[in-house]
């Protein structure tokens, strides 16, 4: 029996809520023009958001990292810190990459302190290297950052330039020609006109588009805008190229912003490499200054000797001394060089600055232990740098890297003052040699004993001079061929698409809305409605067998069932 009345219902139940269906979607259908109003109002709305929102656009630039092997004696310090050494590295990059002065240089070459915006009825857009006017500057005065700029461009010749001065609330109206020479509460400016632009236009007084505000920015303003715009990540895990991203309402702007960034990234790295050459170059350049003088002095010297006591040749016994003893000054100048070298390496390291600056192989100097403890020594120095830039002070890696900072430099030390004892015993056995040879000068003609003094003299330095030179080029060239580790792999372009506002994504937000809001309100008029609209609302209100329904009567007749015999509401009585 139970099984027959359950098959009795469900029929019934699946017709009322068949019906029910219906009645909600007439209920809402009923009140079509709302929801056509709103959805009209939503979609303009929508419209007009995305033409005065000012668009956002995402560019990106991609950088290769050079993938720096750490030495395996900070593989201890490596496992304490838990970074690897390539991440480290990599992070380390990072920071120089979005530095204060990495992005310093970057904005000092592309002028983006002096903005220009075209001012419209409604919305202000920017005129990144579309502007008719350029603002040159000398000097500019507070009042020139804290106030908006207008400039209300007159003719092919004049312009009006206007600002309120928020302090004093003070209006100024002006009028100047252009490159006039302009000097006032803003500063001393001139206005130029940009000669791509066709500045006949603004002849034609209908022409609209001629009221510019300008925004003048600091360098420091600029700098932390920019750092906080500028997102850097690694590509995926394990590589070592880094994505650079911006987001800025001009995407040309931004392209050029990131080009020039990692442009000045990579000349940084040439310069780092640079300044081992550079330094030894600096030596070198010093040296040759104080012997070209020397040499001058003693060449003067010679040809006064010779005039005053009529010498005009000297004799071949003298010039086989004279070849002979050259050999040894030769050598002898060599080991001064070092030497000397060797003294500016000591008090450079005793000041305690970077021995990554100094290159001994570079005059010369190719001891091997000498060189594995000033690359022990740098190593050590920038992993403390790097370790600086996500740690504190005072963690105990840095202490742990001090103590090795410091033995390092002690043993570098020693090794340097032994290198300086052989460099003096071989000087000691090359003026041995020469003063064996010097006794043969008795023996020259009186005359030409003082010329032959004067003579080896400049010969030494000659020497000097010549292997002085040979250095300095061979450093040049290696100055001239420095290329970066690092590499920009893709150049940054701007992005025509925005990434917001999306107008599709506006206009489905607003057509959802649109339906949603005032089906919201029909929903609750009907909730509240305490009215008999249905056959649902009787059947939920009384227990009372229901036998049929009569509709409202729209017809204004009393008599329907004569006058309308075929009308629904008929077939109903």
């Amino acid at each position: 029996m139970s099984e027959s009345i359950n098959d009795f219902s469900s029929p019934n139940q699946e017709k009322e809520s068949e019906t029910d269906f219906k009645l909600i979607l007439y209920k809402y259908l009923q009140y079509w023009y709302v929801l056509a109003i709103s959805l009209a109002i939503s979609i303009f709305a929508a419209y007009y958001f995305n033409w005065y929102s000012p668009p956002v656009y995402s560019v990106e630039s991609k950088l290769l990292i050079k993938d720096d092997k750490t030495n395996p004696n900070l593989d201890l310090i490596n496992e304490l810190s838990g970074v690897s050494s390539t991440m480290r590295n990599i992070q380390n990059e990072i920071e120089i990459i979005s530095s204060y002065d990495i992005i310093h240089k970057a904005l000092q070459q592309l002028n983006f302190d002096v903005s220009y915006f075209l001012e419209g009825n409604i919305k202000t857009s920017e005129l990144y290297k579309k502007s008719p006017i350029k603002i040159e500057y000398d000097t500019l005065y507070y009042s020139a950052y804290v106030n908006a700029v207008s400039i209300k461009i007159i003719d092919t010749t004049n312009f009006q330039l206007s600002f309120e001065n928020k302090i004093t609330g003070d209006k100024f109206h002006k009028t100047y020609k252009f490159n006039e020479q302009i000097e006032n509460e803003l500063g001393h400016l001139s206005v130029k006109k940009e000669e791509v632009f066709n500045f006949s236009v603004f002849n034609n007084p209908a022409y609209d588009k001629r009221n510019l505000v300008i925004k003048f920015q600091k360098n420091e303003d600029l700098i932390s805008i920019y750092k906080e715009k500028l997102k850097i990540e690694i590509a995926r895990k394990g590589s070592s190229i880094l994505t650079l991203s911006l987001e800025d309402n001009e995407p040309e702007k931004a392209a050029d912003f990131l080009n020039m960034l990692t442009k000045v990234y990579v000349d940084y790295g040439i310069e780092q490499k640079n300044q081992l050459t550079s330094n030894s170059l600096l030596f070198i350049n010093e040296q040759l200054s104080v012997i070209k003088k020397e040499l001058k002095a003693i060449e003067d010297s010679i040809q006064e000797y010779k005039i005053y006591n009529g010498i005009t040749d000297v004799s071949t016994e003298t010039a086989f001394y004279l070849e002979q003893v050259g050999v040894f000054d030769q050598k002898l100048s060599e080991i001064d060089i070092q030497l000397s070298f060797i003294d500016y390496l000591e008090n450079y390291i005793q000041q305690g600055k970077q021995v990554n600056n100094v290159s001994p192989s570079s005059i010369g100097i190719n001891d091997a232990l000498l060189l594995n403890l000033i690359n022990r020594l740098s190593e050590l120095e920038n992993e403390k740098k790097g370790l600086i830039s996500f740690t504190t002070a005072d963690n105990p890696l840095i202490a742990t890297i001090d103590q090795k900072i410091n033995n390092t430099r002690v043993s570098l030390l020693e090794n340097i003052r032994s290198i300086k004892e052989g460099l003096t015993l071989s000087r000691n056995g090359v003026k041995q040699k020469i003063a064996e040879l010097e006794k043969r000068q008795n023996k020259l003609p009186d005359a030409e004993y003082e010329l032959i003094r004067f003579q080896r003299q400049f010969a030494t330095n000659e020497n000097l001079y010549l292997i002085l030179l040979a250095k300095q080029s061979e450093n040049a060239i290696l100055l001239a061929s420095t290329v970066s580790d690092n590499a920009v792999i893709e150049k940054a372009k701007p992005n025509k698409s925005p990434i917001k506002p999306i107008k599709s994504r506006s206009y489905a937000v607003a057509i959802v809305l649109g339906l949603f809001i005032p089906s919201i309100f029909i929903y609750g008029y009907d909730l509240l409605n305490d009215k008999i609209m249905s056959r649902i609302d009787l059947n939920n209100t009384t227990s009372i067998p229901l036998i049929g329904v009569v509709n409202f009567n729209s017809f204004e007749s009393n008599t329907i069932t004569i006058d309308k015999p075929k009308s629904s509401i008929s077939e109903a009585f």
